[in-house]
This record gives C-alpha cells, structure tokens and sequence, in this order.
C-alpha cells in the first residue's frame, strides 16, 4: 500500500490525478472500485472508507478540482478552487507530502486573491512559503513564484515595508534561475515589473525606473516570438507611465501608454478578451491628457472608454442572466 501511496503522490505532483484514481481503481478491491466508478455522483461513500483508501481517493479528487479550476476567474470556479484547494492541503498535510501541500496553498492563495479575499489569500501565500523554504533548491522556482505572488498581494494592502522583504527575495531567486535557464526570464520580468510598482510606492523612483527598463526590454524581446508576451509588455508600460506622470515626464509617459494602447488593440483584434485592458488604457491615456492640460483629447478617449464600458457591462449581464437560466 505504501508503494501505492507514494505513485499516487507522484501522479498528482505531475498534474494527473485522475491517473492516480485509475491506478488505485486498479490495484484496489471491489468495494472500492465501485466508489471510484460514482466518486463524481456520489463523494460521500469515499469518505466512508477506510483511511488507506479514503486519503489518497480524496486527495486525487480534490486535486483534480482544483487543477481545473485554477486559473478560471468565474466566481463559482474560483469557490470550487479553493474549497477543493483547501481540502486537498488538509490530506496532503496528514500523509506528509509537503510538496503537494505547498501547491494546494498555492492554488488557494490564487482563487482567494482573484475573489479580492487579499488577507486570506496572503496567509495560504505565506504557509506555502515556508514549506517550499523547507524543501531545498528542487522548488526554487515555485518559491520564487510564491514570493513574487505575496510580495505583489502587499503592495495592494500598502504594506511595503513587507512586500519589499517578499519581491525583492523573489528577484534574487527568478534573476539567478534566468542566467541558468531562459524558461524563467518571463518570470524575471514579470518581477521586475512588481518591483518598479514597490518602488514606486516608495518614492525611490530611481530604483523604480532601473526595474521597469529591464522589465521592458525583456518582454519586448519576448515579444517577438510570442504575441501574448506583448500583452505583459503593454501592462509594464502602462505602469512604467505612472512612475512617469508622478515625475512630470508626460512626454515619455504619453509615449509609454499610447504604445501600450497600439499593443492592446491589436490583441484585441486576435482575442475581445483583450478589449477590457484596450479600454482601461483609453482611460489612462485620457487621465494623462487632462493632466497636460489636453483636455480635448481626454474628452474623446474618455467618450470611447465609456462606450466601450457600457458595451462590455451589457454583454456580462446577459452572460449572468444566461447562467440563472
């Protein structure tokens, strides 16, 4: 059974779960087959077995939801995600993998931040911390994604002082892993992004503009061979403008955001996925506007920012009307 425990364990920590309930199906009695066969009709028989086969049905149950669900920012799937997140840490706490605890925490932290439930999601942020700090260099990258995650979730709470503890640590981390390995630059950036926000906050807007060039230069490099890199282009650009108009360099802040806006209305035209972000823009770049004094080409962004607005509201109340049906 400990053979078993353990190919299970390795079957979710590649994000396969339902591997690991076809392997228990395999190799258990027939009682047992017959709950796995209706696990998804009926879960409460599972939880009526003996703890040997109860644990790791459940675990594979619950990882399966919340590895589905992960990602997808409907309010149900983000509810799904971290009740099966958070019942998946609780099983995975009891057979000691640590490694699928610290994901699971991770997975919850995520849907409970998109559910702007920041406090809960930094505490699952924090335990997944120590446990990947506990585990040596093998999960530096999930640490540094971790730390990344909750350092960007403190800035939103105005605690600098510990972001800065939490992205700066990631930095370190995602800068050595990029020198080792070209898969994690994107992460590299994405940091550096985070970093210029804090700071910004800061007011060490030195620092702060240091991390928003090298943020930019590499996704722009990145760009070129991924058309969705652009869009994380756009959004550093758009932050990099703040910093910008808080110094009164409107000329380079105009010129940040419009390129952004350029890149935001050509991924809108592959994917209306990105005609929100397209609209937010317009609305910065009429903020700047008024803030030069250019209040007639404010007024014309913010009149597209609107209709555009009203356009996107009507289609997601008919997509909720739609649901009640």
């Amino acid at each position: 059974m400990a053979e078993l425990i353990q190919e299970v364990r390795e079957l979710i920590k590649k994000g396969t779960p339902m591997d690991a309930l076809t392997l228990i199906k395999e190799k258990s009695p027939e009682n047992v087959k017959k709950v796995i066969e209706n696990l998804f009709d009926d879960l409460g028989a599972a939880k009526e077995l003996e703890d040997k086969w109860k644990d790791p049905i459940l675990l594979s149950y619950y990882a399966y939801f919340s590895y589905i669900t992960s990602g997808i920012l409907d309010s149900q799937s983000l509810t799904e995600c971290t009740v099966s997140s958070l019942n998946a840490v609780n099983i995975a706490k009891k057979l000691k993998f640590p490694e699928l605890e610290a994901t699971f925490l991770f997975n919850a932290g995520q849907a409970l931040d998109n559910m702007e439930m920041n406090e809960k999601a930094v505490r699952c942020y924090k335990d997944a911390v120590k446990i990947y700090e506990s585990l040596g260099d093998k999960y530096l990258g999930r640490l540094a994604a971790t730390l990344n995650n909750v350092g960007t979730l403190l800035i939103e709470l105005k605690k600098i002082e510990s972001s800065k503890d939490y992205l700066l640590r990631a930095l370190e981390i995602r800068r050595k892993l990029a020198e080792k390995d070209e898969k994690y630059v994107s992460e590299l950036a994405e940091t550096l992004n985070n970093a210029g926000s804090l700071y910004g906050d800061m007011r060490d807007y030195k620092k702060s503009e240091d991390c928003y060039n090298e943020a930019i230069s590499l996704f722009r490099k990145l760009s070129e061979e991924n058309l969705f890199q652009k869009a994380n282009l756009a959004a550093t650009l758009n932050n990099f403008s703040i910093v910008l108009r808080r110094l009164r360099r409107y000329d380079e802040a105009e010129k940040n955001t419009q390129e952004a806006l350029n890149i935001f209305k050509e991924l809108k035209e592959v994917n209306d996925g990105f005609e929100g972000l397209y609209a937010e823009t317009l609305n910065s770049l009429g903020v700047l506007y008024n803030e030069m004094g250019e209040h007639k080409k404010a007024e014309e962004l913010f009149a597209e920012y609107n209709k555009i607005l009203e356009r996107l509201t009507a289609e997601q109340l008919k997509l909720k009307d739609a649901e009640k049906e």
